[in-house]
């Protein structure tokens, strides 16, 4: 598999894909693994490491959020949520609402929204992701 996906660094040794294999590889005891040196821009090498984890890399959400541009990452095949999607839904309700999670109900009062309208939906997404399930407006409470 390693001469397949080899592990990608710089010149200097900073590793841009393969940072798992790699570990595998010292807990495997193995000497001498395939690496692939690029000498690439920073915007290529940025563009690489979220390219390459993708499919099975985790993510630490809030830099992504704050620290990279959201359309780029789209392009680059991360699927990128926006509150302002929710939002311009859930924002029209402006009286209590509450909210089915599975087995848990979200209950936001009328004075909640709508300036928290964009934490509400934070909430309600990151449940939706993490579950694979949608929340339902069961009824204005």
């Amino acid at each position: 598999m390693l001469e397949v996906r080899p592990i990608v660094c710089t010149p200097d040794g900073v590793v841009l894909g393969g940072n798992m294999r790699l570990r595998a590889c010292k807990e495997a005891g193995l000497r001498e693994v395939p690496v692939h040196v690029v000498s690439w821009l920073d915007s290529q090498q940025e563009e690489f490491i979220i390219k390459d984890n993708v499919g099975y890399g985790e993510w630490d959400w809030d830099i992504l959020a704050n620290e990279w541009d959201a359309n780029q990452l789209e392009d680059w095949g991360l699927d990128v949520w926006t509150p302002e999607e929710e939002t311009e839904v859930r924002e029209k309700d402006t009286e209590d609402q509450k909210w089915k999670l599975g087995d848990h109900t979200l209950q936001v009062k009328e004075h909640a929204l709508p300036e928290n309208t964009t934490q509400i939906a934070v909430v309600i997404q990151a449940w939706e992701n993490f579950t694979g399930k949608k929340a339902e407006l069961v009824n204005k409470a």
